[in-house]
């Protein structure tokens, strides 16, 4: 004879919870911040609207508790506690499945419908809405079920031992999503990828009811073995079916172009038509998940150009053959990423040379081929250095990997710049800073005040402190408030625009280059016979010596007379450009053009004043 459960016996009803509810309450939580993780990740690539994704699938959640607390009491009465937790995980494995699904499609989808329905606000808005609800609201819905299915399923008469029960329930659902986002964003996803760790989770998901068969049954279930049928029925066939569409999914499933950032294509070029197919001519050589974003080599043999990606974002462009032709695309960020390089010797601050930001190389690279002293930089993705540093790296970015992985090349960190910055006292002669845009959440820290203060710190008394600014994308109030910390901490700033000649025309690049100093800079002549030294004509020559000689658009007087009148932000400049920024690049606004066009305005009158 089965020997009866001693319900009322708080020992007994801890070692419950412990091994069974508690234990199943953890690996939910952490499955389902462990899912929130990949999504946030994969959608927000894609679509560029990371906060967007964390917002709406932890709205679900909220909304999934306060579903399950209505309908989970009247399942119960035709469900036994485990038959519907059982039922529970296959319908969340499906939905699992399905957002995969919806995920592997979205880039498609984006494309798909601006080429139909144009690139306005609504258009972009709407269908970045459907497809992040679609992928995100049925698995985050479901796993909001899990914590009053366990609380009702084993429930108590007493209000105490209620409370108590439903503390620990919760407090395991938290400890759970702790670890799940700690274990699958800095190791399953790094080491083996968005794909395989959405299999994982899946797997884990279907599994998580056996948890339930280590702790005794519920008061008054020991005979609703014949109730719980159903939920097995339902756990099987929701397996079946999870599997099926997972295949399904990943038959689909491009890394190249999960990584493409197709929000940032060219939405002329999208309306236009043909924008995928140009896309799939190019050959994606290295893909690789990365603890902050996926960071991919491309290779357009058409453009002559490889580029690398960081989370969707172009980080770095170089002709595939410096010797042979070359285009708009493959000079995109070369002549600005060589100018920062060299600044540090124009400035005559070469000595010791810090470089935040690693990007495509270039700047490094440079920096080490010109420099009168050390180099060192700093990068806060580890998967960037592992795209350089391999073969397809080596093949794609030559010039760049030969000078900063050769014997006695640059030191190499990887780090978050702000932190390494504030451990290590050593003071520099030059730091270069080339972030990524201002509305990256890692980048955004590094446009502030705040910032630039720890720069300046840093800096020997005649040290240059050199700053990549991207102005498409970017609004007035914007540019002013992060140009307006700059000059805050810097005595002497000077503004310049990046342009390289090509096929005769002059073609001006979409970003600007901030130079600081706490003492007046030296005298341009010993520039200019810097730059018509050996080794900047060599690396001038990359571009085909079509760099000219950087002059600045605006000095600190022309700056001054910018920023007088201008509008100005109310609160936290990081938070603004984190959370602002996006929004207003889902609008396809871009004002380069026309903040150089006032910048150059005002320069004239400070001329003229």
């Amino acid at each position: 004879m089965k020997p009866r459960v001693d319900h009322a016996s708080a020992p007994g009803r801890a070692r419950t919870l412990l091994r069974g509810a508690a234990l199943a309450s953890l690996c939910a939580g952490a499955i389902a911040i462990g899912l929130q993780v990949v999504w946030t990740r994969l959608l927000g690539e894609i679509l560029g609207s990371s906060l967007l994704v964390l917002g709406l699938s932890t709205a679900a959640m909220l909304a999934g508790g306060a579903v399950g607390s209505f309908l989970v009491p009247r399942a119960l009465r035709h469900f036994s506690a485990r038959g519907w937790a059982t039922s529970t995980a296959a319908v969340w494995a499906i939905a699992q499945a399905f957002a995969a699904l919806v995920v592997a499609l979205a880039p498609r989808a984006y494309v798909w419908a601006i080429e139909s329905y144009g690139a306005s606000a609504a258009v972009l808005w709407t269908v970045k809405g459907a497809l992040v609800a679609a992928a995100l609201v049925p698995p985050a819905l479901v796993a909001g079920w899990w914590l009053p299915t366990l609380l009702v399923g084993w429930r108590s008469d007493d209000p105490v031992e209620l409370g108590r029960d439903g503390a620990r329930l919760q407090g395991a659902l938290l400890l759970g999503g702790a670890l799940g986002a700690w274990g699958v964003g800095l190791f399953v996803m790094p080491a083996l990828g968005s794909a395989v760790a959405l299999s994982i989770l899946g797997v884990a998901t279907l599994l998580l009811p056996t948890l339930l068969f280590f702790a005794p049954p519920a008061r008054g279930a020991e005979g609703e073995s014949g109730r719980a049928a159903g939920g097995f029925v339902a756990w099987i066939g929701g397996g079946a079916i999870a599997a099926a569409v997972s295949v399904g999914a990943y038959g689909v499933w491009d890394e190249g172009l999960l990584g493409a950032g197709v929000y940032q294509w060219s939405r002329a070029d999208l309306e236009a038509g043909g924008a995928l197919d140009a896309w799939r001519r190019r050959e994606v050589v290295f893909a690789r998940e990365g603890r902050l974003a996926r960071v991919t080599i491309e290779r357009a043999e058409e453009q002559n150009t490889a580029f690398l990606r960081v989370g969707g974002h172009v980080e770095g462009t170089v002709p595939l053959d410096e010797s042979g032709l070359r285009s708009v695309e493959s000079l995109a960020d070369m002549p600005t990423q060589l100018l920062l390089g060299l600044f540090p010797r124009l400035e005559g601050a070469a000595d010791r040379t810090l470089v935040i930001g690693v990007g495509g190389g270039t700047t490094v690279a440079t920096a080490v081929e010109t420099s009168t002293g050390s180099v060192e930089a700093v990068e806060v993705e580890p998967a960037v250095l592992a795209a350089l540093r391999s073969e397809a790296g080596r093949i794609s970015f030559p010039w760049e990997s030969a000078r900063l992985f050769a014997p006695g090349g640059p030191a190499l960190h990887v780090d978050d710049g702000r932190a390494w910055l504030h451990r290590d006292p050593r003071k520099w002669s030059a730091i270069v800073c080339q972030p990524s845009e201002p509305w990256v959440p890692w980048s955004a820290p590094l446009f502030t005040e705040r910032f630039y203060r720890l720069v300046q710190s840093r800096l020997t008394d005649d040290g240059v402190a050199v700053h990549w600014l991207q102005l498409y994308r970017i609004g007035e109030r914007e540019f002013a408030a992060i140009l307006a910390a700059f000059r805050g901490v810097f005595d002497d700033v000077r503004l310049f625009h990046p342009r390289f000649q090509l096929g005769g025309a002059v073609i001006p690049t979409g970003e600007v280059i901030l130079v600081g100093r706490t003492t007046p800079p030296g005298a341009r002549e010993e520039a200019r016979a810097a730059w018509d030294g050996p080794e900047i004509r060599r690396c001038r020559e990359r571009v085909g010596d079509s760099l000219p000689f950087p002059t600045p658009i605006l000095d600190t007087a022309g700056i001054d007379t910018w920023l007088r009148g201008r509008p100005r932000l109310s609160g936290n400049l990081r938070s603004h450009l984190e959370y602002h920024l996006p929004l207003l690049a889902d609008r396809g606004v871009d004002r380069s053009v026309e903040l150089l066009q006032s910048l150059i305005e005002a320069a004239e009158r400070a001329r003229g004043g």
